[in-house]
């Protein structure tokens, strides 16, 4: 279970926004949309060139601080972003106390996920995502989380600024979808729009939407926040 910071208030529609390269084409309209913004890894960057200090910065990799800690650092002395975490050791290479600890209750395949937990979810986004839904997201827009394309034999371009996948790619995508398979399952009232070229298996499912084109984003939105309402109104 989380260890839970000082109350604060999130807005239900939330950005997630990972590394991956639909970052370039769908990162301005998410952001015209999300009242919670929370990335993670190379998105940092993303935020910072947009002027956006995001809410929830993730750190769950162990290269994270090394690689982007500065670029944190920066976003919390201006904008207060806050850090959440699985471990302290990460917090602590960054040199600042995790706001949130996420303490996971295993694999999915050992512990279901469900409502208020939190399980492995083999990416950054996919712990960000549990994040969104247990902080009372109704909607969750996913920019920047298409998986990983990169396989043990074959490492390609996985990321906006065009960094190669591990050889851990695809066992990382295996964990991914099964855990976000169990929370769309068991966040039925929760909306997830994914945008750009899904590289994974994806849930089909009533509150599962995609999104290919970004100039179709914020109607696809609007008209799900609609059919939201009208279904807790009926």
């Amino acid at each position: 279970m989380e260890i839970m910071p000082a109350a604060n208030h999130h807005g239900a529609t939330w950005l997630i926004l990972g590394s991956g390269p639909g970052v370039q084409s769908f990162a301005d309209p998410a952001f015209e949309l999300a009242e919670t913004v929370a990335t993670t890894n190379r998105g940092i960057w993303e935020c910072l060139h947009q002027g956006r200090w995001p809410e929830w910065y993730g750190v769950f990799e162990k290269d994270a601080p090394r690689l982007f800690g500065r670029y944190y650092s920066q976003a919390r002395m201006i904008g207060g972003t806050r850090l959440v975490t699985s471990t302290h050791a990460l917090a602590n290479e960054i040199a600042v106390e995790a706001d949130l600890e996420l303490r996971t209750l295993g694999w999915p395949d050992a512990i279901p996920w469900y409502p208020g937990a939190y399980v492995c979810a083999g990416t950054s986004g996919g712990h960000l995502i549990q994040l969104a839904v247990n902080r009372g997201a109704e909607l969750v827009i996913l920019v920047g989380c298409e998986g990983y394309r990169s396989t043990k034999r074959e490492q390609v371009p996985d990321t906006f600024d065009g960094a190669k996948g591990s050889a851990t790619s695809e066992a990382s995508m295996r964990w991914y979808t099964r855990a976000l398979d169990q929370v769309i399952q068991g966040s039925p009232t929760v909306d997830f729009v994914f945008c750009g070229e899904i590289a994974h298996r994806l849930l089909d499912a009533p509150n599962v939407r995609r999104c290919a084109e970004p100039g179709d984003l914020a109607a696809l939105v609007h008209h799900t926040r609609e059919r939201a309402r009208m279904t807790a109104t009926a």
